[in-house]
């Protein structure tokens, strides 16, 4: 059987902010294609991330960071 192992550098941005993964990928002298996905258009609160990589591309998806019990208040 054979055991397909992924070795690759930008799987490190995983669940990076974007602009953090991107001074990483850049650090290290690659510029990355950005996929968005999802519909949710980016707003104040949401921080894209990186959800996955596929080869030279970075898939990012917004979030809405923070504590939501503040929101209760």
């Amino acid at each position: 059987m054979t055991e397909r192992t992924d070795f690759s550098p930008l799987r490190a941005c995983l669940g990076l902010p974007l602009a953090q993964a991107l001074a990483f990928c850049r650090a290290r002298g690659e510029e990355p294609q950005i996929i968005y996905t999802g519909e949710r258009a980016a707003g104040e609160g949401l921080t894209p991330r990186v959800i996955a990589v596929r080869e030279k591309e970075l898939v990012v998806s917004l979030f809405r960071d923070g504590d939501p019990r503040e929101e209760e208040a």
